[in-house]
């Protein structure tokens, strides 16, 4: 396994931690740029929904995920939801608000990336708790920082060549990976 963190497992965990959230972050200012109108709008709600909010989820994280098996349930939760949203809350929310004014389609946009926040927020530090902290995180923060950066990559590369709800499902699979590889399994 890696050193400092219990097996590989764990450490595949915290690169699809990274991966997921930065496809999930592209893939949501892709299709809220379309929403929204300007590219500019897409990231400035996209990042204000969705930092703020996973800071949320990694301040209650130790209060709503309190076991390993609820951290792989939330990666599944993570992973559900980030399947769900093009078509089942995106899309519906587009239609229905197309002739809207820009408040509410920014309300929206808003409210759909915080909502994933907050799920997202929840995995990495649950996952931590789960680890020896002080010889860990080092080496999770690097493995999730590194998959992020190739993340976002992929995500660009896969909107453009199948298509934006392709790259939420990537991010939906990345999140079950990280479920199957969570602190359930994980060597003592």
């Amino acid at each position: 396994g890696a050193p400092g963190l219990p097996g590989r497992r764990a450490a595949l965990y915290f690169m699809c931690l990274g991966a997921g959230f930065m496809v999930a972050e592209v893939a949501l200012m892709q299709r809220l740029h379309v929403v929204l109108g300007h590219p500019t709008y897409a990231l400035i709600a996209v990042l204000a929904g969705l930092l703020v909010a996973t800071g949320a989820g990694a301040a209650a994280s130790e209060r709503l995920v309190t076991t390993p098996s609820a951290v792989v349930r939330a990666a599944q939760l993570a992973g559900a939801i980030l399947l769900v949203l093009p078509h089942g809350v995106i899309d519906p929310l587009a239609r229905a608000t197309a002739v809207s004014g820009m408040g509410p389609r920014a309300a929206w946009a808003l409210s759909v990336s915080a909502l994933v926040g907050l799920v997202l927020g929840t995995l990495f530090p649950s996952g931590l708790r789960y680890t020896d902290r002080a010889v860990s995180t080092p080496l999770a923060l690097a493995l999730n920082g590194v998959a992020a950066v190739v993340g976002g990559v992929v995500c660009v590369l896969v909107s453009v060549w199948f298509g934006i709800p392709y790259a939420f499902f990537l991010a939906a699979l990345l999140y079950a990976i990280a479920a199957v590889c969570g602190p359930t399994s994980w060597a003592a």
